[in-house]
C-alpha cells in the first residue's frame, strides 16, 4: 500500500503541468527601484520600478528590454506554455516576445525564428496579453519588443504551462466538443474555451491565430481540409501548415477562405496549392475580423476527398471574350466546382443554373439550364452563346443551388480597323473610328452612339500585327453616392501632326451622376518609338466629388494570349513567372499579400508590364506628376490574371485620386471622395507601350 501510494504521488506531482495551470516564472515588479533582472537594452528611457509598476518610455527606434545579460531561469519548453503580460500604452499595434537558451550572438543570443509577435491595445487602458511561443529545447531568458514610440507601462510578465494536450499526432482529424483538442491560441483572442458546441474564442484584436499541437502526417495522404466552425460576424480566414515543430509557419504555406458569419462547412483543396507538400508537422488557423467577433471552432478533418453534404461553388463567371464585337457570338462561362463531399445526382436536388441578363444582351440558349452532375471534388462549365446586336455594356448576373450566385459586366465595341502600317507618326480619324501609331504600335477607337469609347493596342512585330492588347473605356469616372464607375466617351476627335510627331486630341462630355462633366484625352506618338503617351483631363462648371478617376486601363492579352503569361512585372510589389498569380501567399500571408492596388510607396520603378511569347505590353508614368493642386502619386492597379474584374486577360490601370489621402490601399473607390471645385482641372499622364 505504501509503494502505491508512493507511486501515486510521484505520478501526481509530474503529470500537474498537463492538467492544471502552473506559473513556471514571473516578474511581479512589486518592489520600488527593482526591475527583478529587467535592464533596457535599447532605445528605453526612464526605466522605473514604482507602485507596483515597471515604466518606461520609448526613445528611438527598435526598442526593446531583456531579462538578465545572463541566464535568468531554465525551463525545459512545450507547445503548451505561455507567457502572459498586463500592459498598458498609448502608440502602437504590436509587440513581439524574443526567447533563447545562449548569450552568444550578434543579439545577445535573440535571433529571428525565436520570436512571436502579439496585437495589442493602444488606449492606455489595462490589458492582459498572453502569447503561445510554441517553442521547444531548453530556455534560460526572455526579451520583450514593446510597441509603438510612446509609454509603456508593464504590471507583470508571467511564463505559465497551460495543460498539456493529448492529440495522437498521427491522427488527421479534430473534434473540438467538449475538447480544444490540442489548439492553442497563439495571440490576438483569449484562451480557447471547449463547450458543447467546440472550442471558442473571442478575439481582442483585429488578427488572431490558434494552432494544433505537434503532428506527424504527410500531405500526400491529404488532399483538402474539412472544417466547421461558427462566428457572429464576417470572418476572414486561413489554413496554415507547417514542415517544422519550431511553430513558425512560412507565409507562403496558406490557403485563405471566407467565413460570413454563422455556421460555415467548407473544403479546403490543399492539393491545388503549390506548397502543399512534404511533412505536416503543425497546423495554424488565422481569424481576422472585428474585436470582439466569437468564433467556435467545431471539427477538422484531413482527408483524400471532400467531405459533408454536396456544395455547388461557383469558381468564376465570365464572358468570352471580355470585349465582344458587335455581330459576333460570345459565351457566357460559368465554372463551376462540388466542393462537397456527397455528388450532384439527378432528380429534384439537382437544381438550375439561371443567367439574368439585361439588353443588348441575347441569349442563344434557354437562361436556365439543369446544374451539371459532378463528383466530390469535381469542377465542370457550363455556357450560354449570346451575341450583342449595338455596342455598350450590361450586367449579367446567376444564381443556382446551394446559395450559388455571381455577377459580371459585357462589354461590347464596334469592329476595330485595320488600317495600312504607318510608315511615320500618323493620326487618322474617321466616321466610325480612329487611330494613332507609328511604324512600331498603334492605338485604334472605335466610336458608339455615345462616341469614341475603347480602344485596342497593336504591335507591328516585322511583317506581323498583333494585338496586345484592349481599353475596356478610354476612361471612367465615379462621383459621390456611386458604387461603380461609368465610361466616358468623347464625342471630338481631331488630328495634330508635324514631321516628327502626331496627336490626337478627344474631347466629350459626359452626364455623370447628374453632374456634367468634361474630358480631354491627348495621345501622342513620335517617330521609333515604341510607346505612346496618354494626357487627361477632368473638369466641370459644378464642384465635384470624385472617388474615382481611371485614366489607361489595359486588359492585357485580351483578344491574343488571354490570362497567360510568360513573365509579369509590377517592381518593387510583383515578379512572376509562368503560372504564378499576383497578390498570391506565396512570399506574402493574408491579408498583406492582396496587393492589386498597393501604397505608392512600395512601387519602387513606375512601370507594370506582362511578357508573353516574346513580347511585352505596360504602362509607364511619372508618380510625381501633380494631378490636382499639390497631390502626387496615382493610384496604380495591377492584377494578373485580372480577378479584380473576372476576366480572362490581366489588368493594368491608373485611376485617381492617390493612396492613402484619398483612398485605402487595395480599394478602386476612394473613401475620403475628392472635392474638385468648379472650374479646377483634375490630370492625370501615362505612358502605353508594346514591344
Amino acid at each position: 500500500m505504501r509503494l502505491y501510494c508512493a507511486v501515486a504521488v510521484f505520478l501526481l506531482a509530474f503529470l500537474a503541468p498537463t492538467n492544471a495551470q502552473e506559473v513556471l516564472k514571473a516578474w511581479e515588479f512589486n518592489t520600488p527601484g527593482d526591475s527583478e533582472g529587467w535592464f533596457p537594452a535599447h532605445s528605453l528611457a526612464p526605466f522605473v520600478v514604482e507602485d507596483g509598476i515597471l515604466k518606461t518610455r520609448v526613445t528611438d527606434t527598435d526598442p526593446y528590454l531583456h531579462d538578465s545579460e545572463g541566464e535568468a531561469f531554465q525551463i525545459d519548453a512545450n507547445r503548451y506554455q505561455y507567457i502572459e503580460v498586463r500592459m498598458r500604452h498609448d502608440d502602437g499595434t504590436s509587440g513581439e516576445f524574443f526567447w533563447a537558451n545562449t548569450v552568444q550572438g550578434a543579439d545577445a543570443g535573440f535571433r529571428p525564428g525565436k520570436e512571436r509577435g502579439f496585437p495589442c491595445i493602444p488606449d492606455n487602458e489595462w490589458h492582459v496579453y498572453h502569447v503561445y511561443p510554441l517553442w521547444e529545447g531548453e530556455i534560460t531568458r526572455l526579451r520583450l519588443d514593446p510597441p509603438g514610440e510612446g509609454n509603456i507601462e508593464i504590471d507583470y510578465i508571467r511564463i505559465i504551462q497551460a495543460p498539456v494536450g493529448t492529440h495522437d499526432p498521427a491522427s488527421p482529424t479534430w473534434d473540438f466538443a467538449d475538447n480544444s483538442a490540442g489548439w492553442v491560441t497563439i495571440s490576438g483572442a483569449d484562451h480557447l474555451s471547449p463547450t458543447a458546441d467546440g472550442a471558442e474564442t473571442t478575439l481582442s484584436a483585429e488578427g488572431a491565430t490558434v494552432a494544433s499541437g505537434l503532428l506527424d502526417l504527410h500531405a500526400d495522404s491529404f488532399q483538402y481540409a474539412y472544417i466547421q466552425l461558427s462566428t457572429s460576424a464576417p470572418v476572414d480566414a486561413g489554413l496554415a501548415w507547417s514542415s517544422t515543430t519550431d511553430g513558425n509557419f512560412p507565409a507562403c504555406n496558406l490557403l485563405d477562405f471566407r467565413a460570413p458569419g454563422g455556421t460555415i462547412s467548407r473544403n479546403l483543396r490543399l492539393a491545388d496549392h503549390v506548397m502543399y507538400g512534404g511533412e505536416i508537422k503543425g497546423l495554424r488557423l488565422t481569424l481576422i475580423g472585428d474585436p470582439g467577433t466569437k468564433v467556435v471552432l467545431k471539427a477538422l478533418e484531413l482527408a483524400p476527398t471532400p467531405q459533408g453534404p454536396r456544395l455547388l461553388e461557383l469558381v468564376s463567371l465570365a464572358p468570352d471574350p471580355a470585349l465582344l464585337t458587335v455581330g459576333d457570338e460570345g459565351r457566357l462561362v460559368a465554372t463551376v466546382r462540388n466542393n462537397g463531399g456527397e455528388p450532384v445526382l439527378p432528380g429534384a436536388q439537382r437544381g438550375t443554373l439561371t443567367l439574368g441578363t439585361e439588353e443588348p444582351i441575347a441569349l442563344q440558349a434557354a437562361a436556365a439550364q439543369d446544374a451539371p452532375l459532378l463528383a466530390p471534388g469535381e469542377t465542370s462549365e457550363v455556357s450560354w452563346p449570346f451575341t450583342m446586336q449595338r455596342p455598350g455594356a450590361a450586367t449579367v448576373t446567376l444564381s443556382g443551388p446551394d446559395g450559388l450566385a455571381g455577377r459580371v459586366r459585357v462589354i461590347c465595341s464596334k469592329p476595330f480597323p485595320a488600317p495600312e502600317r504607318a510608315t511615320k507618326p500618323t493620326a487618322v480619324v474617321t466616321e466610325e473610328a480612329a487611330w494613332i501609331g507609328n511604324r512600331r504600335v498603334t492605338l485604334l477607337l472605335t466610336k458608339n452612339e455615345e462616341g469614341f469609347a475603347h480602344g485596342q493596342l497593336r504591335l507591328l512585330d516585322h511583317d506581323r500585327v498583333r494585338t496586345m492588347a484592349a481599353l475596356p473605356h478610354l476612361a471612367a469616372l465615379a462621383l459621390g453616392g456611386m458604387d461603380e464607375p461609368v465610361g466616358l466617351a468623347f464625342q471630338e476627335a481631331t488630328v495634330q501632326e508635324a514631321d516628327d510627331a502626331a496627336s490626337l486630341v478627344l474631347k466629350g462630355t459626359n452626364t455623370v451622376g447628374g453632374q456634367t462633366v468634361r474630358c480631354t484625352l491627348t495621345l501622342s506618338i513620335e517617330p521609333g518609338k515604341w510607346s505612346l503617351d496618354a494626357d487627361y483631363t477632368l473638369s466641370s462648371d459644378a464642384d465635384l466629388s470624385i472617388r474615382a478617376f481611371r485614366g489607361p486601363w489595359l486588359w492585357a492579352g485580351e483578344g491574343a494570349f488571354g490570362d497567360k503569361q510568360d513573365l509579369a512585372l509590377f517592381p518593387g510589389v510583383e515578379y512572376m513567372v509562368a503560372g504564378e498569380r499576383s497578390s498570391s501567399t506565396l512570399d506574402i500571408a493574408p491579408p498583406k499579400n492582396v496587393r492589386f492596388a498597393p501604397h505608392p510607396n512600395t512601387v519602387t520603378v513606375p512601370t507594370m508590364a506582362v511578357q508573353k511569347d516574346g513580347c511585352i505590353v505596360g504602362l509607364m508614368w511619372d508618380p510625381l506628376q501633380k494631378w490636382a493642386g499639390d497631390n502626387q502619386k496615382p493610384t496604380a492597379v495591377f492584377a494578373s490574371p485580372n480577378f479584380i474584374e473576372g476576366y480572362d486577360n490581366h489588368l493594368m490601370g491608373l485611376c485617381l485620386p492617390s493612396i492613402p489621402e484619398w483612398m485605402a490601399a487595395n480599394e478602386l473607390m476612394a473613401e475620403t471622395s475628392y472635392p474638385l471645385a468648379a472650374g479646377e482641372t483634375m490630370a492625370l499622364s501615362a505612358s502605353l507601350f508594346a514591344r
